[in-house]
């Protein structure tokens, strides 16, 4: 009994003791020892012994770096697990030091690399065997990706190599890289991922690799797999005084109908899609960007409807009075080339092949969704003359009105 109570009180002791202990008068030492080892002004806001749920010093609040500069690191948390044999030792050696919650931009991932290789020098009054990242996250400009987890590989003078991080849920998983003389390689793969809990945009896999150097990024290569279909392509995108964007896609048998849900046009078209685009766009943030995004391509849409618009019934109904007719235009093949802007989303060169009735001409979508256009519809029993019955199309998206013209 006498053993058991004086184990009691011996533990409840140190318990006393680590929660008791002055850490706040060893801070400045800390933060010279962090200076010296990675080469950066250090600042910690408190200290502490961590015991969940791994055992450790546990810094928070770090700061690597001048404040305020592009490539200062800012660390949530920075827990270390020295060797204990290292404790009194010239040169203190930590098993592990887990980054929790920093977010890695080209310049601070380019910051880390060169501090943990002044920490590998042998003059460092500390080193690190390895390092593990959490609750971390990647940014360039205002684009970022949170709630990642991973750890750092070291080459074989212990400079760092590369990043990998993965998703909680192991769907997204992306590797950093340095590179020569500045900035850093990107190759991010996802698979049944998703940008946001609620956007629109569900990525059956995405393959994306490219660079980023101060300001750029070089996006090389993209290969998704989305609605159904296949998207490829390259991007450059610029942040800083203005947020700019350039690039070309190609896609192939895209699902239309689950497309213009997403874009929030539910219902207005359906079909196996394939085409080109290119696009630009330059705003003063990347919200802004978005909305000014100008595009132009060609498609092609095979087996579809247009809804909303039944041009073999506006023909056969023949009112010069705009009519709401409902129902949908079904066909085989539907081409033309497609104009993005600001202010409307423009079709034109449209040439609809639907069996025994084809049709050409142009349709325009304003940014307040309103109908504007004109289709030349042709119907079997009318192609002995060559002639074709013209259509306006006119009123709002949801309910479009057509009238056929004298």
């Amino acid at each position: 009994m006498a053993t058991l109570v004086g184990l009691l009180l011996l533990g409840a002791a140190l318990v006393l003791g680590v929660l008791l202990f002055p850490y706040a008068s060893y801070l400045p030492a800390v933060e010279a020892a962090l200076a010296q080892s990675s080469g950066r002004p250090a600042r910690v806001g408190a200290m502490r012994v961590s015991v969940y749920p791994r055992p450790g010093l546990l810094l928070e609040q770090v700061q690597l770096g001048e404040e305020g500069a592009a490539d200062q690191l800012s660390i949530g948390s920075l827990r270390l697990r020295p060797a204990i044999g290292t404790l009194l030792a010239p040169r203190m050696v930590f098993r592990e030091a887990e980054l929790i919650g920093i977010t890695l931009s080209a310049a601070a991932f380019d910051s880390l690399a060169r501090a943990l290789a002044t920490s590998a020098g042998e003059s460092a009054r500390a080193g690190v065997v390895q390092v593990t990242l959490s609750d971390a996250g990647i940014a360039f400009g205002e684009f970022a990706v949170a709630d990642l987890s991973g750890q750092i590989q070291f080459a074989a003078d212990h400079r760092l190599e590369s990043a990998s991080l993965r998703s909680a849920g192991k769907n997204l998983q992306v590797e950093l890289k340095p590179v020569a003389g500045g900035g850093v390689t990107v190759n991010l793969e996802a698979t049944g991922w998703r940008p946001a809990p609620k956007s629109p945009y569900f990525f059956d896999s995405l393959d994306l690799k490219g660079r980023i150097s101060g300001s750029e990024f070089f996006i090389d290569r993209i290969d998704a797999r989305i609605f159904d279909g296949v998207l490829r392509g390259a991007s450059v995108l610029r942040v800083g005084g203005k947020s700019t964007a350039t690039g070309d896609l190609s896609f192939e048998r895209i699902n239309t109908a689950a497309l213009v849900a997403a874009l929030g046009f539910n219902g207005r078209l359906s079909g196996e899609a394939r085409g080109k685009l290119s696009f630009s766009t330059s705003a003063d943030s990347p919200p802004d960007a978005l909305a000014r995004l100008q595009a132009s391509g060609n498609f092609t849409i095979h087996r579809g409807h247009l809804g909303g618009l039944d041009l073999a019934e506006a023909v056969r109904r023949f009112s010069v009075v705009p009519l709401t007719l409902g129902g949908a235009t079904r066909f085989e093949e539907l081409s033309g080339t497609l104009t993005l802007t600001p202010s409307a989303v423009r079709l034109s060169r449209l040439a609809l092949n639907a069996g025994l009735m084809q049709a050409t001409g142009q349709i325009e979508i304003s940014r307040d969704r309103q109908l504007r256009g004109r289709m030349d519809v042709m119907m079997a029993r009318r192609r002995v003359d060559h002639t074709a019955m013209p259509v306006l199309i006119s009123g709002a998206l949801e309910s479009p009105l057509t009238q056929t013209a004298h």
